[in-house]
């Protein structure tokens, strides 16, 4: 009897807040913890990858894409629906980058993410592959992603929607030694950004 009295007294706050919950915070609670298995599954993926293509971006050219014509020389920017312009690409294998991939997956995989900032300057792009670099035909696309080092935040997207994740100085070190960023993108994004 005292045992069941314990367990009741132990169970009833438990039912109480259940009961509290919103159908709304139910909801995205549930959202949240479907989006977390996914980012993880894709995390897995990453790990896995096999080729890889980084990618520098004009930070001041995102726009939205024209609908009657679809320009696959462009970047997509996900959480925007937008596209950026390509300044110039990098084809790796897996093994020459495998600090960046086991960097971000980790950080793609983190229960929690603020975004960073309400901005977005994309300067580094990456795909990455299921095959080899010389097997690209063969080759699904496991992740594509816009950086911003400024906001602190990078692209990712759901079957059904995209999000800002946020960024980590060990990526920005690691994209930054794989495909530095020229001088001259840095003096013109500060002569535009200055506060920034």
């Amino acid at each position: 009897m005292i045992r069941i009295l314990t367990l009741t007294l132990a169970v009833l706050p438990l039912l109480a807040s259940a009961q509290d919950t919103s159908p709304r915070n139910a909801y995205e609670s549930r959202i949240e913890t479907a989006r977390h298995e996914y980012r993880k599954a894709i995390s897995k993926q990453i790990r896995s990858a096999k080729s890889v293509e980084l990618v520098l971006l004009r930070f001041d050219d995102v726009k939205k894409p024209d609908p009657f014509n679809d320009d696959e020389s462009r970047f997509p920017i996900a959480p925007y629906g937008a596209t950026c312009g390509i300044i110039s690409t990098k084809k790796l294998n897996a093994d020459e980058c495998k600090d960046l991939l086991l960097a971000l997956a980790d950080q793609i995989e983190k229960r929690s993410h603020t975004g960073g900032a309400f901005c977005h300057y994309p300067i580094h792009g990456i795909r990455i592959y299921t095959a080899a670099i010389d097997d690209a035909a063969n080759s699904d696309t496991i992740y594509t992603g816009s950086f911003c080092w400024v906001c602190k935040n990078f692209g990712f997207a759901y079957p059904d929607s995209a999000e800002w994740l946020d960024t980590t100085s060990s990526l920005h070190d690691i994209f930054n030694k794989l495909l530095p960023i020229p001088d001259e993108e840095l003096r013109r994004f500060k002569t535009q950004f200055k506060s920034k």
